[in-house]
């Protein structure tokens, strides 16, 4: 029963909070406002002099960003400037009139918060400055996806990416041959897909070319690349050959041919592929290298006939005849 009577005295026994200092309160909040405004305001300053310092040190980030992060701990004694206690602040008692703390109190959790701020704002303001369109302090980067080993028989070309955060103003290469002297600087234009392209000549000494890119922005930056190179093999055509007692082609090539195509001497005029109303173009599918061209339609006598083999890649395709056949 005693028990049971102390549990319903403690029921209704009235809530007894902590002592509440107003004046400590408004002062604390007061005080926070205040950092909260300043801890902005060094953000935005400590942004616009990194970004300044950037454009000194000719696009140097590190430094500065290093700087800007490390001026967090400036907040410390800022705050203890502005009457701040960093710390948990102590509750007073309960049904006492004077409270433990009277100086305004800034929690660790609200001190990491604060700085979180300064950070978000400082970063916010130098990214705006050190990027376009305010400031372009970044290089052009060069991706180079040229094979070192040119194909066997295929048009040899370097093939260049250029990333640039604005907008590029020129991409310049030099080429190195195997023998004599570097080529003068050639402007390279931008082809399909933001990618540069040079073919190499195709009579051009065998051996190692070695090439250098430099890549200039409008802001006048500079992207270089200096340790390219190709292997150039020497290059052999298609030979073709026609049997005219069976009217079989053989074309012999290291390469795999995109096309073959042939022409007889129609006197009749009809459109052709190079455009050449005397004769008439045909396609021919080549089986183990070979295959046997068709004469049908062709009127008894005494003709001639032409071919040509088309290679991947932007090589003049290689044509051989007239060869001369009786039907």
């Amino acid at each position: 029963m005693a028990r049971q009577r102390k549990a319903k005295a403690a029921k209704e026994e009235a809530l007894r909070w902590p002592a509440f200092d107003p004046p400590t309160f408004l002062r604390a909040e007061r005080v926070a406002a205040a950092l909260l405004g300043i801890t902005v305001v060094l953000g935005v300053l400590l942004g616009l002099a990194c970004a300044a310092l950037v454009a000194v040190t000719g696009g140097q980030t590190t430094l500065p960003t290093l700087l800007g992060v490390v001026a967090t701990a400036a907040l410390i004694p800022i705050s203890q400037m502005l009457g701040l206690f960093i710390g948990k602040q102590e509750d007073a008692p309960f049904l006492s009139d004077t409270p433990k703390v009277r100086k305004p109190a800034l929690s660790p959790m609200r001190l990491a918060g604060t700085m979180l701020t300064y950070l978000l704002v400082f970063i916010s303001v130098f990214i705006l400055l050190i990027n376009p369109p305010l400031g372009d302090y970044s290089a052009p980067v060069i991706i180079d996806h040229t094979s070192p080993e040119q194909e066997l028989g295929a048009a040899p070309q370097l093939l260049l990416e250029v990333r640039e955060n604005a907008h590029l103003s020129t991409v310049v290469v030099v080429l190195h041959p195997p023998e004599g002297d570097p080529s003068a600087p050639q402007t390279l234009q931008p082809q399909t897909g933001g990618l540069y392209r040079l073919a190499l000549p195709l009579t051009g000494p065998i051996g190692t070319w070695r090439y250098s890119v430099i890549a200039t922005d409008e802001a006048g930056n500079l992207g270089k690349l200096s340790d390219g190179s190709l292997q150039l093999y020497p290059y052999t055509a298609p030979i073709i050959t026609f049997l005219d007692t069976t009217l079989r082609v053989t074309v012999d090539d290291p390469v795999p041919l995109a096309l073959v195509t042939y022409t007889f001497d129609l006197k009749e005029p009809s459109s052709t592929w190079y455009g050449d109303d005397a004769v008439t173009e045909r396609k021919l599918t080549l089986v183990a290298g070979s295959a046997i061209i068709s004469s049908k339609g062709l009127a008894p006598g005494p003709h001639t006939v032409s071919f040509c083999a088309f290679e991947p890649g932007a090589r003049a395709p290689v044509c051989e005849g007239p060869f001369t056949f009786r039907r």
